[in-house]
């Protein structure tokens, strides 16, 4: 049996279209990490065009791409994406700019399979850490009005890439100082 070139051009145009095809048809969901269990992401019935009374015969589920970590269900009662455990961003991703988990929706009869790209954007859940617990500044009583003092650099795991200065004193100046007075007696 020989192949003809023809053959091989209507298979590497038949591949080529439905690899596009299946790319167009990848579903994106953006959320904010440390969501609670039960949120929803999105609805996968709807942007799918799924019937909903189908999914659970169906039997709809998310399958996750090379993890063992199950952060997300599928209501089949509704067709709706819930977060099924805690996403930490910096935890999953570290310091990249972009987190990006990569999942899929698995139909039986017949066997459907649908990409979904989650975005976890990042919320600011990490306070700055400065090396130091306690800064000191000395201020002279002569500083001019709007003279800036600097501190060294705080590092804060939400923006790892931009690091914090500046973020704020741990302790309030009052002006005018109070002062303590020890009362001693002299005999």
């Amino acid at each position: 049996m020989a192949i003809t070139s023809s053959a091989v051009q209507r298979l590497v145009c038949g591949v080529l279209f439905l690899s596009i095809h299946l790319a167009e048809g990848d579903l994106r969901y953006s959320f904010p990490e440390e969501m609670r269990r039960g949120s929803v992401v999105g609805n996968i019935a709807k942007d799918l065009s799924l019937e909903v009374s189908k999914l659970s015969a169906r039997k709809a589920r998310v399958d996750t791409e090379g993890s063992d970590k199950h952060y997300f269900d599928i209501n089949v009662r509704n067709g709706d994406l819930v977060i099924s455990d805690r996403l930490d961003r910096e935890g999953l991703c570290g310091d990249k700019a972009s987190c990006v988990l990569k999942q899929e929706i698995m139909l039986e009869n017949p066997l459907e399979l649908h990409r979904v790209n989650l975005h976890v954007q990042d919320i600011n859940d990490n306070a700055p850490q400065f090396n130091k617990e306690l800064i000191q500044i000395d201020i002279s009583e002569s500083a001019s009005k709007g003279a800036r003092f600097p501190i060294e650099e705080a590092h804060d795991a939400d923006f790892a890439c931009s690091p914090c200065a500046c973020m704020g004193f741990l302790q309030v100046l009052r002006f005018p100082p109070t002062v303590q007075k020890h009362d001693s007696q002299v005999n």
